[in-house]
């Protein structure tokens, strides 16, 4: 669901979002808006009461063309301190820039998505960023086969001497692809309002737990190890991964 900017806090985000420096955002050309809801639920309120009320939201847009793709995610692993805990989950709400621009037109314009915009507060507390999409790697037959997802988000600062070599390194990765790997999903998150413009984040995407833990074990090889410092000091400085349970809440026709 989407929140009107009223009640809108926009904050420097801890997950999906990426922000990233203005030279990296002029090299990657993005596919995709994605609007990415940071929210905790209100007392007495349980993702339960998520689910049932998004099924009425995206019957509405579904009805009205205006339908997203919809990614629910809830924390596995971080570095929030227990006394500090992280959002209780993040909805990420993708699609073409027209389609997500109509959606909310249609939900601040009309009673009936005034009403669900109700209904929705009355379950969630939620602050909303607005991202750019870009698409490294996706197997369209896994990631169409199963509603399922391990996510993990690494949030990285471009390096200043890197400025403008990121998109032809990553297309070096991409290249060289082992077949080993075990995700099913690479993007990259850039920002488009409300975050920091110096960062980005790494978005790779798993069918399950075992295939994140077998994608793990390749890391920690003298090779993944070497790899990792290298991105690290040559492009960009990343702070370490975080770990999110995913599942798909819709599936617009054709996207996966």
């Amino acid at each position: 669901m989407f929140k009107l900017p009223r009640n809108v806090v926009l904050l420097a985000f801890l997950v999906p979002g990426i922000a990233v420096s203005a030279h990296h955002a002029s090299n990657e050309r993005p596919n995709a808006f994605t609007q990415v809801n940071l929210c905790n639920l209100n007392d007495d309120k349980s993702l339960a009461d998520v689910e049932k009320f998004n099924k009425k939201f995206f019957d509405w847009t579904r009805r009205e063309n205006i339908e997203p793709y919809s990614l629910i995610l809830t924390p596995v692993a971080n570095a929030s301190e227990p006394t500090a805990p992280t959002y209780d989950f993040v909805e990420m709400l993708t699609g073409s820039y027209e389609r997500m621009g109509n959606m909310w037109d249609k939900a601040s314009g009309s009673e009936e998505g005034q009403r669900l915009l109700s209904g929705w507060a009355e379950i969630a507390t939620c602050a909303t960023r607005f991202t750019h999409l870009v698409h490294k790697y996706n197997d369209e037959k896994a990631t169409t086969g199963t509603d399922n997802r391990v996510v993990e988000f690494n949030r990285c600062e471009v390096q200043p001497h890197a400025a403008g070599l990121i998109k032809a390194k990553h297309a070096r990765m991409l290249a060289s692809r082992s077949d080993r790997l075990t995700n099913m999903y690479w993007g990259i998150l850039l920002p488009a309002a409300g975050g920091e413009f110096t960062e980005f984040r790494h978005m790779l995407s798993y069918p399950d737990m075992a295939s994140y833990t077998a994608g793990l074990a390749g890391r920690v090889s003298a090779e993944g190890t070497a790899a990792r410092l290298e991105y690290n000091r040559m492009y960009a400085q990343c702070d370490g991964p975080s770990v999110w349970s995913g599942r798909v809440q819709n599936r617009p026709a054709g996207n996966s």
